[in-house]
């Protein structure tokens, strides 16, 4: 039942079921936005 309801969780969110627990997924998501921001902030910078 844990697992199931995941997976539900995992495929409204992303549109597809994955191994991966969500958590984790959502991280690496929350992650790579932010390393994206400060890469677009960076090329602001240099004139």
């Amino acid at each position: 039942m844990y697992a199931d309801r995941d997976e539900v969780i995992i495929k409204q969110n992303y549109g597809k079921f994955t191994s991966k627990p969500i958590n984790k997924l959502y991280i690496s998501g929350k992650r790579q936005r932010k390393h994206k921001k400060k890469r677009k902030e960076k090329a602001n910078l240099i004139p």
